[in-house]
């Protein structure tokens, strides 16, 4: 199946990343058709049909359209092949469906519109059953169906949660987070400094079995509030992460995900970030499987000593003018 996505602006890496990861995780094979840099169009073709592609479209946290890739024209060409065009959009409606098209182009939608209704469909500009969307870029006309990605991230905002903490995190990031990690449904996924529950929340919705450990009782407690506001079940721990010696959770996690707790507003473990980056991996080890993914945000760049671990890659991302957060993805050898 062809798909078209508009990737975020956000960064100039991590939405193809993220999309790698994504495919990767669902053991999807893909390929770029078409990569339009100035737009931030994406066209690509991927071995799954109808039947998967919404559950897997709408686990990415940086791509803001989706759609189903019906074809490319030259802009000189294009309206020389309404007809041609039209006919392949009808073959995506049903006998008794409405459509709209949507273009930055007025002219351009009422055409091919009028074509398509020519052909026996209604046209339907409030609620149509198809949305038809045509992109402009300087040399082509992309048409697709629009897929219709779900965009609730404000319902999770850190200010909307019973509990509320100043370090929570965003849930667009820890979702990216928790794709980067390759972890699936059914996967078991460990935040072991898991403070308000952000990245539990995004995995657990994904469908993952999540754990997540805290050495405050009193953000443990919170969590387990903000997980029971949205419906979610996870096992939480009062735990120290840097001396987990239990043998329960050796080898037993098919990721870890984490913010690590650089000093976010209380003292950093170990006094330095370099100290307690060590020690985190040691314990990491033990309880990640082989083979499988960590990823950690940290406030700097830092060296990955532990050679347990591969570096697979290293993001900068910038949050505000006083905060860039540096995101690690780990594969454990």
């Amino acid at each position: 199946m062809k798909l078209i996505l508009k990737l975020s602006g956000e960064h100039p890496e991590l939405p193809k990343e993220e999309i790698k990861a994504v495919f990767e995780s669902e053991n999807l094979t893909w390929k770029t058709v078409k990569m339009l840099e100035k737009e931030r169009l994406l066209i690509i073709d991927v071995n799954t049909g109808d039947a998967r592609i919404n559950e897997i479209i709408n686990r990415f946290s940086m791509v803001k359209y989706a759609g189903k890739f019906l074809g490319i024209y030259d802009k000189n060409s294009f309206h020389d092949s309404l007809h041609e065009i039209a006919l392949e959009i009808s073959k995506e409606l049903k006998k008794n469906e409405s459509f709209a098209i949507r273009s930055k182009s007025q002219s351009l939608a009422e055409k091919l519109g009028a074509a398509i209704f020519q052909l026996g469909f209604k046209v339907d500009l409030k609620n149509p059953n198809k949305e038809i969307n045509v992109f402009i870029t300087e040399k082509y006309f992309i048409v697709g169906v629009n897929l219709h990605l779900r965009r609730d991230f404000n319902k999770r905002l850190p200010k909307v949660r019973p509990f509320f903490h100043p370090t929570a995190m965003h849930p667009k990031l820890a979702k990216l987070l928790v794709n980067l990690s390759r972890a699936k449904k059914g996967d078991r996924l460990l935040d072991p400094f898991c403070g308000t529950g952000s990245i539990l929340i995004e995995a657990a919705i994904m469908g993952m079995e999540c754990y997540g450990f805290d050495i405050s009782a009193r953000m443990i407690s919170g969590c387990k509030e903000n997980l029971k506001f949205y419906g979610i079940d996870a096992k939480l721990f009062v735990k120290d992460s840097l001396n987990i010696e239990e043998p329960l959770f050796r080898k037993f996690f098919d990721a870890i995900v984490t913010d690590a707790p650089y000093g976010r507003s209380s003292r950093l473990p170990y006094g330095n970030i370099e100290k307690f980056c060590h020690r985190f991996l040691e314990v990491a080890s033990r309880l990640l499987k082989d083979n499988r993914y960590l990823v950690m945000v940290m406030p700097k760049k830092v060296e990955i000593s532990n050679k347990k671990f591969k570096i697979v890659n290293r993001y900068s991302l910038y949050v505000h003018k006083s905060l860039t957060r540096e995101i690690y993805v780990l594969k454990l050898n």
